[in-house]
């Protein structure tokens, strides 16, 4: 049963040459209800990829395969929904979808997205310009199943379903679960020698180029560059130090950038590096392991229109004496941590949508309480903001040392699987290839 104030929405695209496009517009309608004032993700179902509905005699350029999914989301303003609020919720959603780039066109056609009431806690509504539950729910599988994902016991229908079982080929519109997975993977490269499960890159020139492109074939969206170690009992650099150790780079990931159009991300603390490698390759998101908690980074950040990756940790370089309190919660602790964060930072005039929080994982942590971050990391989805999770050849991996930091690629990759459904939207991990192939898989299971 959904509560009173709890509605199930339904996205659907089918925008763009490829499917990636439309998972990319899948993901922006995702992050946009995810950050919107009024709403708390509570739940995302698989993505679904289908057969597009069309009328007889469309256009062929029409019959283009679509994706789809459902949220689970609460009003936060709202103790309960009434059938009042039916017309208001549908032409929120209308401006969401213009938002997005929606524009009015012939039925059936092509669309950017589509964000559709399926279902909510208030009583059934029908009239000429919405019913809800949706009034064709139970003759599209495309729309039912996401939704039966998000609420196992749905009470819409008592018709039994039957596509769950079902051979792919004989689901209507060929419905079935996409090789697609919401949260976009964050490539780590690490330019220092001391880094704590790499050991530093040697590469220069095309070694460099083949290196970076490969990541980018492998499946990631945003490139991190560090060039400071982070590892327990690492040498702080000055931004001097750091800034010469990447600047052989930024031509690379420059150059990337015009040609796959991937995100840049730099992984600095210091704001002096971050200013001199914006002018040598435009940054789109700063990634501060003190969580802009350095007066000059806050400055910084509230001068840029880059997003923020908001780090929690203890100590730079890590202490393992320093770790949360114990007595307590680990994730009540952090979420305490984060709300004063976003406070300060929009208090500051810092775009809720501007921020992605990072727990830490690894930083200030026990290996138990880095376990149950990691578990209940769909917790953090409360705090309106996008999650990056970083836990890629974490020591939490394999607590007994049996593997060598390098090597624990497989147990960061079976990991990220369980991440698939959780509501996160990056993954950040040196090896994209296992974890994406992991993160479609659990996608489909």
């Amino acid at each position: 049963m959904l509560n009173p104030n709890e509605l199930i929405l339904g996205l659907g695209s089918n925008s763009g040459k490829t499917p990636d496009d439309a998972l990319h517009m899948l993901r922006r309608a995702k992050r946009l209800l995810q950050c919107h004032s009024r709403f708390e993700l509570l739940a995302v179902s698989p993505i679904y990829a289908s057969d597009a509905l069309l009328p007889n005699g469309a256009p062929p350029e029409w019959n283009r395969p679509f994706l789809n999914a459902a949220l689970r989301l609460r009003v936060r303003d709202r103790s309960g929904l009434t059938t009042d609020d039916a017309g208001a919720l549908l032409e929120e959603m209308k401006v969401l979808e213009r938002t997005l780039g929606r524009m009015d066109g012939p039925r059936w056609s092509p669309r950017v997205i589509d964000i559709d009431i399926l279902d909510w806690g208030a009583p059934p509504v029908s009239r000429a310009e919405i019913t809800i539950p949706h009034s064709e729910l139970t003759k599209r599988p495309f729309a039912l199943l996401p939704l039966h994902d998000c609420l196992e016991r749905h009470n819409c229908t008592r018709e039994p379903l039957e596509w769950r079982y079902s051979h792919p080929d004989q689901v209507p519109f060929r419905t079935r679960r996409a090789p697609f997975a919401w949260p976009e993977i964050v490539a780590i490269l690490n330019v220092t020698p001391d880094s704590f499960s790499e050991g530093g890159p040697s590469e220069a020139g095309n070694s460099l180029v083949r290196r970076l492109e490969s990541q980018v074939r492998e499946g990631a969206t945003i490139i991190d560059l560090g060039g400071e170690s982070t590892r327990p009992g690492a040498r702080p650099l000055s931004p001097e130090e750091e800034y010469n150790r990447l600047l052989p780079v930024l031509s690379v990931i420059h150059d990337l950038k015009n040609r796959y159009g991937i995100t840049f991300s730099l992984d600095s603390r210091h704001p002096e590096v971050t200013q001199w490698v914006n002018r040598e390759c435009p940054i789109d998101w700063i990634n501060d392991v003190e969580g802009f908690t350095n007066p000059k980074m806050l400055e910084l950040a509230k001068e840029t229109s880059c997003d923020l990756v908001v780090m929690h940790s203890l100590t730079i370089p890590p202490n393992r004496e320093a770790v949360l309190n114990p007595q307590f919660d680990p994730v009540d602790q952090l979420m305490e941590w984060a709300a004063e964060r976003i406070s300060t930072l929009t208090r500051a005039g810092i775009a809720r949508e501007r921020l992605i929080l990072d727990p830490g994982i690894g930083f200030g942590k026990t290996a138990r309480q880095n376990q149950a971050i990691f578990e209940r990391g769909r917790e953090f989805l409360k705090l309106g903001t996008r999650i990056l999770i970083g836990h890629s050849r974490k020591r939490f991996l394999d607590p007994d040392d049996l593997v060598p930091a390098s090597d624990r690629d497989l147990e960061t990759a079976v990991l990220s699987s369980r991440l698939a459904l959780s509501g996160i939207d990056y993954v950040r991990v040196h090896s994209p290839r296992p974890n994406e192939r992991s993160l479609r898989l659990g996608n489909r299971l």
